[in-house]
């Protein structure tokens, strides 16, 4: 099946909100509610805003199948910008998102880009392509739950 990638747009919105309850579910984020109005203003936001991207993965047939939230963001003690993702979810197509994402964070003129697998990884899928693609392993992440007191 053929897959394309591209730039979201303010049409791609309830697609997006779709997919991202998939991502939600697959997560290890997946004991905080979703929520779809804030996935919706979430998506919407990053469209509309300067130095954030959301680029697709796109079938054929229209259904989308991955998105990467692109983004760009100056180092703490330079105003030089390096580029990471906010988000990053693909049934299909991860490899070509990941390709775009590294040719948009070049047309940003970064400094480097910075990646992290903060969700469990089986079978290190999303590290052997990070390393296939010429990205290093560098530091780790780790996680910490806070119980919540009171539901918001």
């Amino acid at each position: 099946m053929t897959i394309s990638v591209r730039l979201a747009g303010l049409e791609d919105l309830t697609r997006l909100v779709i997919l991202g309850r998939c991502a939600h579910g697959a997560s290890n984020y997946r004991d905080v509610p979703f929520n779809a109005a804030h996935t919706r203003d979430m998506f919407r936001g990053t469209v509309l805003l300067k130095g954030q991207d959301v680029l697709i993965a796109e079938r054929a047939d229209g259904s989308l199948c991955g998105f990467l939230i692109a983004m760009t963001i100056e180092f703490p003690f330079s105003p030089r910008k390096y580029a990471t993702d906010g988000a990053f979810y693909a049934e299909q197509g991860g490899d070509l998102l990941l390709d775009a994402f590294v040719e948009w964070a070049r047309k940003k003129h970064v400094a480097r880009i910075d990646l992290s697998v903060s969700q469990d990884d089986p079978g290190d899928r999303v590290d052997h392509l990070y390393q296939r693609k010429g990205f290093s392993r560098t530091g780790g992440m780790y996680l910490m739950k806070i119980p919540m007191e009171t539901k918001p």
